[in-house]
């Protein structure tokens, strides 16, 4: 019983992994296919594991109706406006676009990334704040004694001083706050 169940289950897996369904390589749009893979910045290799895809099913894809709809596609992906973008949220900016194009960008990329690291630090010190009020309400929580007034006062601190990190890193990140 668990041969039989095992064959379906590892099936659905396979397909999950799939770059493109079957209904996608039967309906060939593959300009539309193409123009999303350049908006998203996708790498010319996927048209290789599509093609794999879709011969599974006795369907080639149309690789220059593909190719031309990408490479408008990238027009819209090798921005500054979108590098800042995929940096600020954390992305990674392919390598798909010409190299004095990629050039041009890696400015507004650096921007959108380093204001994302500003960010993930100010969240990190966010968090750190909120594990020292916990343990602030905890110990207040205790009988007073000297040694509990001191960590209070020692937490109090601390969380005095993160906040002001906070305070200058969101000073910092404004310097990121768009595009050059």
């Amino acid at each position: 019983m668990i041969k039989y169940l095992s064959l379906p289950v590892a099936a659905v897996a396979l397909a999950s992994c799939a770059p493109i369904s079957e209904d996608q390589c039967r309906g060939g749009d593959w300009g539309s296919i193409g123009m999303a893979d350049g908006q998203k910045g996708r790498l010319i290799s996927i048209l290789d594991k599509y093609a794999e895809t879709c011969a599974e099913f006795g369907i080639a894809p149309n690789r220059e109706t593909y190719l031309q709809a990408r490479a408008e596609g990238l027009k819209f992906y090798c921005t500054p406006q979108n590098a800042y973008q995929v940096g600020r949220n954390g992305g990674r900016l392919n390598n798909v676009c010409t190299p004095d194009v990629q050039q041009s960008i890696r400015p507004a990329y650096n921007n959108g990334h380093r204001y994302h690291e500003i960010t993930e630090r100010m969240d990190d010190l966010d968090d750190r704040v909120d594990d020292l009020q916990n343990e602030l309400s905890s110990l207040r929580s205790q009988d007073q004694t000297p040694e509990r007034d001191t960590q209070i006062s020692d937490i109090r601190s601390r969380i005095s001083d993160i906040r002001h990190d906070i305070f200058v890193l969101d000073l910092q990140r404004d310097r990121y706050d768009s595009y050059p």
